[in-house]
C-alpha cells in the first residue's frame, strides 16, 4: 500500500473515496469468504457425520430387528397371528435394506451435482464483482 500525500480538499475527496470502495470490496469479499466457509461446512457436516451415523444407526437396527425376527421364528409359540404378523413385514425390511446403499449414493450424489452448480454460480458472480469493483489508483509524482 503506497502513502499518499494529502495537499488539497480535492485529494482529501479522492483518497475518502478510495477508501470508501477499499472498505466495500473488503466487505464483499468477506461476505462470499463466509458464505463459502459455511457451505463447506454444511458439506462436511452432511457427508461425514450425518450420512455415515444414519446408514450406522439404520443398519445396527436393521441387524437387531432381523436377529429379534430370526430369534422369534425359532422358538414356537401358540399365538398364531403374532407369527404371521413378523413373516409379513420381513420381506419389506430385506428388500428395504438391500436398497438403502443405493438410494443413499443417489441422494448424496443429487446433493454434490446441486453444490456444484451453486459453487459454479457463485464464482461467476465472484468474477463479475472484482472486475466491476476495480480500484483507482492514485500515483504520486
Amino acid at each position: 500500500m503506497s502513502v499518499h500525500k494529502i495537499n488539497s480538499l480535492e485529494d482529501l475527496q479522492q483518497e475518502k473515496e478510495r477508501l470508501k470502495l477499499r472498505s466495500k470490496i473488503a466487505k464483499s469479499e468477506m461476505t462470499n469468504s463466509m458464505d463459502l466457509m459455511s457451505k463447506h461446512l454444511k458439506n462436511f457436516l452432511l457427508f461425514k457425520v450425518a450420512i455415515p451415523a444414519g446408514v450406522i444407526g439404520l443398519a445396527s437396527m436393521g441387524i437387531k430387528k432381523m436377529a429379534e425376527s430370526s430369534a422369534h421364528q425359532q422358538e414356537p409359540t401358540g399365538n398364531q397371528e403374532d407369527t404371521e404378523e413378523n413373516t409379513s413385514s420381513i420381506p419389506w425390511k430385506k428388500l428395504f435394506f438391500r436398497y438403502l446403499p443405493s438410494l443413499l449414493t443417489f441422494i448424496q450424489t443429487v446433493v454434490i451435482a446441486k453444490d456444484q452448480q451453486s459453487e459454479n454460480e457463485a464464482s461467476s458472480g465472484q468474477n463479475k464483482s472484482s472486475k466491476q469493483n476495480n480500484i483507482p489508483h492514485k500515483t504520486s509524482a
